[in-house]
């Protein structure tokens, strides 16, 4: 016979052989199943200048939309991205704070901001982006890289190096 009571089962194993019972504890641990967060927002800017303040000013931030499909079940989310550049070397990460995302609740417009190295001016990236995420406050053992119809899956985005936003003849030019 077996019982479940609040994720502990009480079984008890009978031995006819012997009229003997054994009755025992099992404790064991419920993981509440969830569906993991979306992105419905990943934007950035495509250039960025080390030193003009309408180009970045040395810093590079991108902003992103998370929603939790699940019904009844919390979820804490971190946003990561991750910049490749073209020698498909990861040259930077970025982790976001943990966010609590409420069932069925969406969060816009988090920003996620790295600094900008002198030394990478000049250099295109592709960046990824995924979400970190966990049912409670653990580590967040979980990624998800599902996306909303629309939303980007990558960003690219090159570091200019001329002031005022003048692009080089020797960076490919990704804007109009």
């Amino acid at each position: 016979m077996i019982i479940i009571i609040k994720g502990r089962s009480i079984i008890t194993e009978n031995d006819t052989s012997n009229n003997s019972s054994t009755t025992y504890i099992q404790f064991n641990e419920q993981i509440p199943s969830a569906l993991p967060p979306i992105f419905v927002q990943f934007h950035w800017r495509p250039r960025v200048s080390l030193t003009t303040p309408g180009l970045g000013a040395g810093n590079q931030t991108f902003v992103a939309g998370i929603y939790n499909l699940n019904n009844s079940t919390k979820l804490y989310v971190s946003i990561q991205i991750s910049g490749t550049d073209q020698t498909g070397h990861i040259a930077f990460t970025t982790t976001s704070g943990s966010l609590r995302l409420l069932p069925q609740q969406t969060q816009a417009n988090i920003p996620n901001t790295f600094a900008i190295q002198s030394s990478d001016v000049g250099l295109t990236f592709v960046c990824a982006a995924i979400l970190l995420w966990r049912v409670d406050q653990t580590t967040m053992n979980m990624t998800s890289t599902q996306r909303g119809a629309g939303t980007p899956r990558s960003a690219s985005l090159t570091l200019i190096p001329l002031e005022l936003g003048t692009p080089s003849p020797d960076i490919p030019r990704l804007w109009p």
